[in-house]
């Protein structure tokens, strides 16, 4: 229970990891999961599908593009990576009345070039 609890509450910085949200839920976006949660905390991902929110795909939990602004701001996240634009477009559909919050948008492919990770596939 303690584990679940931690997971939302903001952590210490000691190790310096990224806390990223990735925007999708696609087969592009669950490749980003596997080769970003090695260099990153990814403590979301968004799904415009009603039928995957609150579930959780390789322990990350799904949310819907609505609450990118309350998780971000929560959870002391430090980007928002996408791996097309219209996955930036869709968040920013979603949150148009919050517009006050600025997220740092990162490409995942280039996110994991700065990290170290380059093209190296599991």
């Amino acid at each position: 229970m303690f584990s679940a609890i931690k997971r939302w509450l903001p952590a210490s910085r000691a190790d310096n990891r990224k806390r990223i949200i990735i925007c999708g839920s696609d087969s592009a976006h669950y490749g980003l999961l596997q080769r970003l949660r090695t260099h990153c905390d990814v403590l979301a991902l968004v799904t415009t599908e009603p039928w995957q929110h609150g579930i959780r795909l390789d322990d990350v939990p799904l949310r819907y593009p609505s609450e990118v602004p309350s998780l971000y701001r929560r959870l002391s996240i430090d980007c928002l990576v996408i791996a097309t634009e219209d996955d930036r477009l869709e968040i920013e559909r979603a949150t148009a009345d919050d517009a006050h919050w600025q997220p740092q948008w990162r490409v995942g492919e280039s996110l994991l070039e700065e990290l170290g990770a380059g093209d190296r596939r599991r």
